[in-house]
This record gives C-alpha cells, structure tokens and sequence, in this order.
C-alpha cells in the first residue's frame, strides 16, 4: 500500500529527494518517513483523535505530505481543505466531516479563529509558524518532542483515510470518503500513466486540496 511504499523508498533511497514545493524547498524519502511518524505519534498520544478525520488547510508546502501520511499512519483520516475557501465554506467542511483538529498555515489563522468561534465543538489546532489562537501547538514541537519510530496501528485496505470534497460548481461541495486502497491504486497509476521511474520527484504545484494532485 501507500504507507509501505514510502516506508521502501526511506529504506531504498533515504537521502534522496521525494518532494519539492512551489517555495524550492525540498523534502527527502527519510524527513517523510520519519517526521511522519512523529506527527502520527502526536494523534496517538490524544486518544481523542485516533480514528477521527483530521482537517489540513495548508499551502503547498513540504509540511503537507508529512502531515497528510501521518495522519494517515495514525489510524486517522485526513480531510484537506482549500485554504482559499471563505470562513464560510471551512465551516462546512469542519462541521459536515465532524473534524475535532486543525493543521494550518500562520497566514490562515484569522480564517481558521472564525471557523473555531462558529462551530459548537472544541477544536484542537496545530500550525506552522507562530499561532496566538487558544488551544495551539506548533507543529515544530511536535517534530522535537515526539518519537521518529513508526507506530503499529493496523489499518486495513478498504478503511477509509481521507475526505476529499468536491470543486462545489453545482452547489455546497460534498466529501468523499476515499479507501486506503483507492488512494494506492490510484497512485500506481498516475505513475503509470505519466512514465514515472525512481530518478522522478514530485515537484508540488497543482493544488494539494485537489485529489488528482495528490495521486500524482
């Protein structure tokens, strides 16, 4: 499946590069991999999360994928959210996947306060960059502080691990529950189609909200 993939590809080529954001940073097979268990170690620990969609309204950065699969390792599911939505549409989202936690950008912050202060459950926030929102943790703490070692967490092909939405051209967007195993087969062929080989890297421009860019 997806999460064995990369677990070879840290074994196989582990300095090697796996992803390059629209910011030229790049991320190696072995930061994936191991900041990846820290973030899963991290939902672990809040036994209110485990099993619980878990939204991330990010940019296009590195951080994404590490987030994204350590969720994912968690026994979670991850719900990636247009950050570009209105305070409106994030509310939508946060409230029809019943989301108790937030990855985000510093630069989203105001958005995401407005969305936390209109839903009537508590929502625990991670960011990247400094956050003066309540119930905050920067996700460097997290990378500092919890275990590089890869949780055992049995999860299954047919287990749901994300929720993607729809573009919401014909009204409200809907999620989509997607399987562990739709999302690897998925993969498989997006590498098939474009003739991938493993001197190829991802170079993270298409949005990360948007399923096809993802399987790419």
């Amino acid at each position: 499946c997806m999460i064995e993939q990369v677990k070879i590809n840290y074994q196989r080529k582990n300095s090697g590069i796996a992803i390059e954001d629209c910011f030229g940073r790049k991320l190696t097979w072995e930061d994936l991999y191991l900041k990846s268990n820290c973030i899963a170690n991290c939902i672990l620990k809040s036994q209110n999360l485990r099993k619980e969609p878990i939204a991330i309204c990010l940019d296009n950065c590195v951080e994404w994928f590490v987030i994204f699969l350590g969720v994912i390792k968690a026994g979670s599911i991850a719900v990636p959210i247009n950050p570009n939505h209105t305070e409106k549409d994030m509310r939508h989202a946060i409230l029809s996947t019943g989301c108790k936690c937030i990855f985000f950008n510093e630069q989203f912050e105001d958005k995401i306060r407005v969305v936390c202060e209109n839903t009537n459950h508590d929502i625990k926030l991670f960011s990247l960059g400094n956050s003066n929102l309540p119930n905050n943790i920067s996700v460097g703490q997290v990378l500092d502080n919890y275990s590089v070692e890869e949780p055992y967490v049995q999860i299954f092909p047919e287990d749901v691990v994300c929720i993607y939405f729809s573009s919401g051209t014909t009204g409200a967007s809907k999620p989509v529950c997607i399987s562990l195993r739709s999302l690897t087969v998925a993969g498989k062929i997006e590498v098939k189609h474009h003739l991938q080989n493993e001197t190829d890297y991802f170079a993270c421009v298409a949005p990360l909200y948007h399923m096809g860019a993802l399987c790419h």
